[in-house]
């Protein structure tokens, strides 16, 4: 239902209320002499009451049936479908890698943080970012490197797939590709410098002034 037909029908109702009063209000010859009526004012406090509840009953049906679409792509508030995936892209929120794991656990009714499958997705993603203005942040992946360096692994074991178009190029003439060999940046992040392109980083997400959201999955 659309806003305009939301309100069409929140009209409609209201006027079918006031016609009501006619049929529920003693027979007392043409409208014009219900105003006289001694018990009119105190009737229609009580219409505007059921108006007003049947206006907050539609409008509780209209926020209902807006959740539908995610409802019947298979994600659950606060998750959306992006892509082929349910994401939550939490810009409101910044910390740590961990703390974000964390975070993304007590979303919805569980999650983890994000993995990104392929390249298509990748777009996706980057895409939803930026068309809904949340380009001001970086944002935390569930790629790591922490057990071997050098070897980056999902949060399900997998491997991170390399080179392009995943990861960022340095600007440095040689065009050297991220992730870095540096034991001291094991966690990966959608950097906000390359187009939300992955670069590591430190895990604490400490480094620069832009700060770091989750990108959260629905499991």
């Amino acid at each position: 239902m659309s806003k305009a037909a939301f309100f069409a029908s929140s009209k409609e109702i209201e006027g079918n209320m006031r016609q009501l009063t006619v049929r529920l209000m003693p027979s007392v010859g043409p409208m014009r002499k219900l105003h006289k009526y001694k018990h009119y004012k105190t009737f229609n406090a009580k219409i505007n009451i059921v108006v007003k509840m049947e206006r907050q009953h539609l409008l509780l049906a209209f926020g209902l049936l807006s959740l539908l679409p995610a409802i019947a792509q298979g994600c659950i508030m606060p998750y959306e479908r992006i892509g082929t995936q349910c994401l939550f892209i939490d810009s409101l929120t910044h910390g740590s890698f961990f703390d974000m794991r964390l975070h993304c656990n007590i979303q919805g009714e569980g999650g983890k943080l994000a993995h990104i499958p392929d390249a298509n997705q990748h777009t996706e993603i980057i895409n939803y970012i930026k068309k809904n203005g949340l380009d001001r942040y970086n944002y935390w992946v569930d790629a790591t490197d922490s057990d071997v360096e050098g070897t980056w692994k999902w949060g399900d074991g997998s491997l991170v797939p390399r080179g392009s178009p995943f990861w960022r190029y340095e600007c440095d003439g040689h065009f050297t590709e991220r992730p870095n060999v540096d034991s001291n940046s094991n966690c990966a992040i959608l950097d906000l410098e390359s187009h939300f392109r992955m670069a590591d980083t430190s895990c604490l997400g400490d480094i620069g002034e832009v700060p770091y959201s989750p990108i959260c999955e629905q499991i």
